[in-house]
């Protein structure tokens, strides 16, 4: 499991995948200190988590906390599905875009991304919400 600083600025910036994050048992999040936890629902309250962001209510008071997603390749793959198209067709797919040179940066995705989620991830963003990363952003295609 990824757990580096860039991976971490990288899935902060994934803010389609970000919004889409449904807190489950195993996943594996960066507190607003930085710690990273994983999801246990005995710790972890989900009806408390929105968007990222876990409400804490302190009598009048509504505290948000910023929680970021560190979804695992696994989580990834699956999200790189295409409803009616088979699993092994999209892992072709994959590996077609892993020799594609990435247009923003010089390389190919599997020389540019030091791990499979990071692959995984520039994947999924750029099929599925047509971002590429910059080195510091998801850009529009």
């Amino acid at each position: 499991m990824d757990r580096s600083p860039r991976y971490r600025m990288m899935c902060e910036q994934a803010r389609d995948i970000q919004a889409r994050w449904k807190p489950a048992y195993g996943d594996f999040f960066v507190h607003a200190d930085g710690r990273i936890d994983c999801w246990i629902p005995a710790t972890c309250s989900g009806r408390n988590l929105r968007r990222g962001f876990e409400i804490q209510t302190e009598g009048s008071l509504i505290r948000l906390i910023k929680h970021v997603w560190l979804p695992r390749q696994d989580q990834l793959i699956e999200m790189a599905q295409t409803p009616g198209q088979r699993f092994d067709s999209t892992t072709q797919a994959f590996y077609r875009w892993t020799k594609t040179p990435y247009q923003r940066l010089p390389g190919y995705p599997n020389q540019i991304f030091t791990t499979m989620e990071q692959i995984w991830l520039a994947f999924v963003m750029e099929v599925k919400f047509h971002r590429k990363w910059t080195g510091t952003r998801w850009g529009a295609i």
